[in-house]
């Protein structure tokens, strides 16, 4: 509706409830008039009927005798009369108009999101990183979630870096940023999110990154068989090879590991799962145990090892625990423990 318009649909009520006060006006003068005629006449002992006199309100229209019973009926209509007016004049006020207020820029945002997470997420991040189950791209993923969630909160600080900020996020925007995850993962990841059963984006985020984030010896790992494919490459030295043997070397060096720890990682890395037991819990359970240990030997990493395929193989529901291992850590065993269920 145009500006034009609603001037002249306020003109119009206007006059209407013009009308309407002059009328109410006019009936509350005939009903003063009537009530003055009715106190200042006696009442005749003889008759039943009674004359009211004119007045200049009610213009000659009430000059015909009426009796009590009628004058009291003529009263009563005359206050419904009144009611109906004031009621209808209350009905049509127009109703207040909430005042237009444009959505935020955020708002804007969020609200694509929620309607799409991840045609969000790979808008912004063009790569689309899928975590995979090692978690050896574990960096690039949190990074590409951060920038995510900061992007849709219209935040400038780093978000994942403190889990405690997933619990400042709404409800639809937590279901939100647990669809999105559960989308950037591969599907043996999906499986253990569903083993356990998590809908809080703070948990999952937590038992993820527990699982795949690298660590020291992770990254040792990963070295030691770096180092494993090149002594079995059959293929051709090249101009590169010495300088990616060189290379490893420095790696190693800098991570000050002794051959009894590498020897350990050797025996986790290369160590088949019995028969009867699921390779990957079997995986699983181990690493929760050994990535979060600064540096443990060979002994150590042989005991968890063959405590795991026990409780593996003779009781797959049953908690895993290490008790010859110092210092194991309630949620490693919590971990291990959900995955088995």
């Amino acid at each position: 509706m145009s500006w034009a318009d609603r001037r002249s649909a306020k003109l119009n009520q206007i006059e209407e409830e013009k009308k309407k006060i002059a009328r109410e006006r006019e009936i509350n003068q005939r009903r003063a008039d009537l009530l003055s005629q009715t106190e200042n006449q006696p009442a005749p002992s003889t008759s039943n009927t009674y004359t009211i006199p004119s007045s200049p309100s009610s213009s000659n229209k009430m000059n015909d005798e009426m009796t009590p019973a009628q004058a009291r009926q003529l009263f009563q209509d005359l206050r419904q009369e009144i009611a109906d007016l004031c009621n209808n004049q209350m009905q049509g006020q127009a109703a207040p108009v909430v005042p237009y207020r444009p959505r935020t820029r955020q708002e804007k945002i969020m609200e694509n999101f929620i309607s799409n997470p991840l045609q969000v997420h790979n808008q912004l991040n063009p790569r689309k990183p899928i975590l995979v189950y090692e978690g050896t791209n574990f960096p690039a993923w949190e990074a590409a979630l951060d920038r995510t969630i900061r992007h849709v909160l219209v935040r400038e600080l780093p978000f994942t870096d403190k889990v405690d900020n997933f619990d400042s996020l709404a409800v639809d925007e937590a279901s939100t940023v647990v669809c999105l995850i559960r989308n950037t993962v591969v599907d043996a990841l999906g499986d253990i999110l569903d083993a356990a059963k998590l809908a809080a984006p703070k948990a999952i985020f937590e038992l993820l990154k527990s699982k795949c984030s690298r660590s020291d010896r992770r990254r040792k790992v990963e070295l030691l068989n770096e180092l494993v494919t090149l002594m079995n490459d059959p293929a051709p030295a090249m101009e590169a090879t010495l300088l990616v043997w060189a290379k490893l070397k420095s790696e190693l060096s800098q991570l000050k590991m002794t051959w009894d720890e590498a020897l350990g990682i050797f025996l986790q890395s290369y160590y088949k799962a019995p028969v009867g037991v699921d390779r990957m819990t079997f995986e699983f359970t181990i690493s929760q145990q050994l990535n979060d240990k600064e540096a443990p030997p060979f002994n150590d990493v042989s005991t968890i090892i063959q405590f795991a395929a026990n409780k593996l193989r003779n009781k797959p529901g049953a908690t895993l625990q290490i008790p010859s291992v110092p210092n194991p850590t309630t949620a490693d065993a919590n971990a291990a423990s959900t995955v088995h269920q």
